[in-house]
């Protein structure tokens, strides 16, 4: 129940984050900018948590040797900075619902993977409820009464790479899981390393320009929308690493079901977007599918993962 409830609120700030980024978007804010305030306004958030709270795992420089920082890179990229560069770059042009639901498709992703691997036990049930899910997804989509122009076709086919990199990210963050390591300084981490990457590619992509670290807004609403996304990224970002470490990534994966509703949902309160009975119909297929998932107890400890990984990367080099 712990890691439903953790669960469920990881997935509702993500799709604030989501939603806050379409009215930015909106209002004419580049991609990169809306990203760079999401990860320096959650790695000031979790900065100042870290230090009043004094867990840094390990004292000194343990959280900063060749393992933790390549994960802070590889783990960042697949997990943060592409997948939402691309749905802040798809968001103006898709319905923010429609965003949500193509989010949602990591899990069928992240649990292909896993099996693929050898990383995730058969499991009937699981495997029934992942499908359940997803094929509310399906349906939502296809009784969508919305017709996508021409013009939207490239901005859907660059937002499948949305679920492909967060189901490599789930499975990279669990199974490269530094050994004893935190959730909370691998978060702030992670967080900062891709800050400090982001910042010069949006100044030499010309989307940030120097004079104008913080942009001109048109409205003050705007501005506070930006303040509110900082504060769901960082609180999103701690709870899918806690969940990652309890749970496992396939029950992670699972998140993309709660952005679905809330997308959906908030899209139908702010922007007017239109869904019908069997879109909720669909939707109750969804949380089933959740409820089936969460009902089975996780084995894919990340701790276990990293071993797995060890071993078959001796293997590889002995050969």
């Amino acid at each position: 129940m712990k890691a439903f409830i953790l669960l469920l609120f990881t997935g509702v700030f993500t799709g604030g984050v989501i939603m806050a980024a379409k009215l930015a978007r909106l209002d004419g804010v580049e991609p990169l900018v809306i990203l760079l305030w999401q990860i320096s306004g959650s790695s000031i958030l979790l900065w100042s948590v870290l230090l009043l709270t004094r867990d840094t795992g390990r004292p000194g420089r343990a959280y900063l040797n060749w393992s933790h920082i390549r994960y802070y890179l590889t783990g960042g990229l697949l997990g943060i900075t592409v997948p939402f560069a691309l749905i802040y770059t798809v968001v103006q042009d898709l319905p923010v619902g429609l965003v949500g639901l193509i989010t949602a498709l990591s899990p069928l992703m992240t649990y292909a993977l896993t099996r693929l691997l050898g990383q995730e036990s058969g499991n009937s049930l699981r495997l029934f409820g992942i499908l359940l899910g997803l094929l509310g997804v399906v349906l939502i989509m296809i009784s969508k009464d919305t017709d996508v122009d021409d013009k939207q076709w490239p901005y859907l086919l660059m937002a499948l790479g949305i679920p492909l990199t967060l189901a490599f990210s789930n499975h990279y963050r669990s199974v490269a899981w530094p050994t004893g390591s935190q959730a909370l300084p691998l978060a702030t981490g992670m967080l900062s390393v891709q800050g400090i990457i982001l910042l010069p590619t949006a100044v030499f992509s010309g989307q940030l320009p120097l004079s104008q670290l913080w942009p001109q807004l048109s409205s003050v609403s705007i501005n506070f929308v930006a303040i509110i996304l900082m504060l769901m990224a960082g609180l999103s970002y701690f709870g899918s690493f806690i969940l990652l470490r309890i749970a496992g990534p396939v029950y992670l994966s699972q998140m993309g079901y709660i952005i679905t509703a809330v997308t959906v949902c908030l899209g139908i309160l702010f922007l007017d977007e239109q869904y019908r009975l069997e879109d909720w119909m669909a939707m109750a297929l969804i949380f089933v599918g959740l409820l089936m998932v969460s009902s089975q107890s996780n084995s894919s400890r990340p701790e276990s993962q990293t071993h797995k990984l060890e071993n078959n990367l001796a293997k590889t080099q002995s050969c």
